[in-house]
């Protein structure tokens, strides 16, 4: 049997791994094709003179046993528990993240204060009359925080990340990335003492401030799986491949990259699911994919954030959205006595972002940093940028019908499975893309048919 993988991010790669570790066939060949000239996608870690970056912050806080127990395995102590604290510039100050209701009010002055409850207020005593539109994100704050909260911080938070207006946005982002989901909930806790179960982070692994980080990088993870897939003479990498074509060939498939053709049986891909559904030759869903531009700064300090890992800017003032400080998840991933900046601009190629040059980038980050007092003439030593395709769905309203058809589609091939984050236009982190991957090849195994899912 011949397998194709298309994408050498984690979910290929986990792909890759778990078909050689569950097969001893020696005609199993598995062939894997990554556009870069490295593997591991976005949870990579890149090495630049003695700095070590991810590219944003990867810390693992997965509550799925078999996954922890599996990554013990193959890092050990590597694999080191770790407790964090992200933070959220919001008007000026520095508050935990996800922002609880308590932290933004003492944000604020007590006349806005004052304004948000009114609203919160309004927009209950809007409900007993109206119905409750939960459709988009703007729905789901102002129904939850009222329309004051939304238009000072949720509503710009969320248009300077995705490049969108709240109200074109789905409200499933709001249901994964909210912490407290009323002001009510935030009365019963700081008034009456109360804890409710809207708020309970214990099983949240989101909200939960205790995660897992190797001493080196999520880029441990990564080289933890390909390990014993490089040392298997069935596994076959195909670095700087982009592939440019699907055909189906009876039934198998033909992939083309550049000059090589390569018949296989079957084929995972995580590519983007819209990239997949073209080259099929099926209807385009109407998607729509987030792009990422990782400026890498390297300082000669010994600290930016203090102990916080990473920092979300919502305001207007900074054009990135979010800075990681990778030291700060573990000390190893800096020289002694220097730390380094992984800042974030995210795009969806319409705008100014998408069409700077390396030098217009880095002067943003380091001049939006010198505004808040964090860096100071001098400091940097050098800089890198990488531009990243495709780093996150861009969730908007009717998402999951046009996801639904898509998948609907593809699964009426037999032999093509669409994966991962782009694949499946799901928010997957580095954990729900290994589990995924396993899920998939026992599948695989369990059917052994010549008709494939």
């Amino acid at each position: 049997m011949k397998v194709a993988i298309l994408g050498g991010g984690i979910s290929g790669i986990g792909v890759a791994h778990f078909l050689l570790a569950m097969s001893d066939d020696p005609s199993l060949e598995v062939h894997l094709f990554e556009k870069r000239p490295t593997m591991g996608g976005v949870c990579q870690t890149i090495e630049l003179d003695g700095f070590r970056f991810d590219l944003g912050p990867h810390n693992i806080h997965s509550i799925d046993q078999w996954f922890n127990g599996y990554m013990e395995a193959l890092l050990g102590e590597e694999y080191r528990a770790r407790t964090y604290q992200p933070l959220v510039v919001f008007r000026g100050h520095f508050v935990p993240y996800p922002m609880k209701g308590l932290d933004i009010l003492k944000s604020v002055s007590l006349l806005t204060s004052a304004s948000c409850a009114g609203s919160f207020l309004w927009s209950r005593i809007e409900s007993l009359f109206t119905e409750w539109k939960d459709d988009s994100f703007e729905d789901f704050i102002i129904n939850r925080f009222g329309r004051k909260l939304y238009r000072i911080f949720f509503g710009p938070f969320t248009e300077k990340t995705w490049g969108v207006p709240g109200r074109f946005i789905s409200a499933d982002f709001g249901r994964q990335r909210i912490g407290v989901f009323t002001l009510w909930d935030l009365f019963k806790r700081t008034v009456l003492g109360i804890k409710p179960k809207t708020m309970d982070t214990e099983e949240d692994p989101f909200l939960n401030s205790r995660c897992v980080y190797p001493d080196f990088g999520s880029g441990t993870i990564i080289d933890s799986l390909l390990e014993p897939c490089l040392a298997d003479a069935r596994f076959h990498s195909h670095l700087s491949s982009s592939v440019e074509g699907l055909d189906r060939n009876g039934r198998g498939f033909i992939v083309r990259s550049g000059e090589l053709e390569l018949e296989a049986d079957i084929c995972f891909s995580s590519l983007a699911l819209t990239d997949l559904c073209r080259m099929l030759g099926l209807p385009m869903p109407g998607l729509e994919y987030v792009s990422t531009r990782f400026v890498l700064l390297m300082l000669d300090r010994e600290s930016v954030f203090g102990k916080t890992p990473w920092v979300y800017f919502s305001d207007d003032r900074t054009r990135f959205n979010r800075i990681s400080e990778p030291r700060n998840m573990s000390p190893l991933m800096a020289p002694e006595g220097k730390t380094s900046l992984c800042v974030e601009f995210t795009t969806t190629g319409r705008d100014d972002i998408s069409m700077a040059s390396h030098d217009r980038l880095t002067e943003w980050a380091v001049k939006g940093l010198e505004q808040y007092g964090l860096v100071k003439p001098g400091n940097l030593i050098s800089s890198h940028v990488i531009d990243w395709e495709n780093t996150y769905p861009l969730r908007t309203l009717g998402y999951r019908e046009e996801v639904s058809k898509a998948l609907e589609e593809v699964s009426s091939i037999p032999g093509i499975i669409t994966h991962g984050r782009l694949g499946r236009f799901e928010y997957m982190n580095m954990d729900h893309c290994v589990i995924e991957a396993r899920a998939l090849c026992l599948r695989l195994k369990q059917q052994r048919t010549e008709s494939y899912f």
